[in-house]
């Protein structure tokens, strides 16, 4: 009695430890791929909760598309693994990395039946490798002597890259800061050019417009509620394309010229928290 009570105490001891861990242990069958285990922390590292985690049994949807097919290729093929790939968090929209150490479990006859992993979350450390990573394919580009188009071009696609749910727009502005020409805006509209470049600044209405003019930061945390009557071009461009907010930051070269960044930002009840106030309301400089 005293041993089966000894037992159970391990147990509910062990079961207390993993529940604490910043990882998630689970258990799938080998041939059916079916979810057989996941521990507590699952909504830690995964985004979801044990009993959704039982209800999908497959976390393909959340996997980066670029990653799917060499994770399920790794996690099957019955040798001990280790691997790093990237998600989608279910929740917050953000890439996060994850890395998995795989064992598989093999019966009496040697066939594998079971795989069993433990998922940590490793952004922290992954984030400044990757940082660095598109940094030295910026700066191979440079000491190439690609032109400015293609090098912006590679600053704007690791920037929505790395930042899903959000898109970048580098523009140029002319010497005599009089109007915006083609920096990079990959996967923009072709509408959106028509209506930026080549066009008087201050017959402009756009936040892009009033940050060049006043020389700061400019916010628009609702394009649709509060750019319609001020910016009517803009907005109903930004809202076609799926924009719900935005912010332009001024960047001074050192020649003295002009280029506004755009990101637009997921109208998030956590972003409407941060940025709230009216677009007309510049960051400090």
């Amino acid at each position: 009695m005293d041993r089966d009570l000894e037992i159970v105490k391990a147990r509910d001891l062990l079961r207390e430890t993993i529940s604490r861990l910043d990882a998630v242990l689970w258990a799938r069958d080998f041939e059916t791929r079916r979810l057989l285990y996941m521990s507590e922390g699952a909504g830690k590292v995964f985004g979801v909760t044990r009993e959704e985690a039982a209800r999908m049994s497959s976390f393909a949807h959340i996997v980066h598309p670029e990653d799917a097919a060499a994770v399920a290729e790794t996690i099957y093929s019955g040798n001990p693994e280790m691997v790093e790939f990237r998600i989608v968090h279910p929740i917050s929209g953000e890439i996060r990395w994850i890395q998995t150490n795989i064992r598989p479990e093999a019966d009496e006859t040697g066939r594998i039946r079971v795989v069993h992993g433990i998922s940590i979350d490793v952004t922290n450390r992954k984030l400044p490798e990757e940082f660095m990573k598109a940094q030295n394919e910026v700066l191979k580009l440079i000491a190439l002597g690609k032109p400015l188009s293609e090098v912006l071009g590679k600053i704007a696609e690791q920037t929505n890259l790395n930042m899903p749910g959000r898109v970048c727009s580098i523009l140029l502005v002319d010497t005599e800061q009089r109007m915006f020409m083609q920096g990079a805006s990959p996967g923009f509209p072709d509408i959106y050019h028509k209506t930026m470049l080549s066009k008087s600044i201050d017959g402009l209405k756009s936040p892009e417009a009033m940050a060049v003019k006043g020389k700061k930061p400019v916010v628009l945390s609702d394009i649709g509620g509060e750019a319609t009557d001020e910016m009517p071009t803009f907005a109903q461009v930004a809202c076609a394309f799926g924009l719900k907010s935005a912010y332009v930051w001024p960047i001074f070269s050192v020649i003295g010229m002009l280029s506004p960044l755009l990101r637009s930002i997921p109208n998030s009840a956590g972003n409407r928290q941060e940025m709230k106030g009216k677009w007309s309301r510049p960051l400090p400089a």
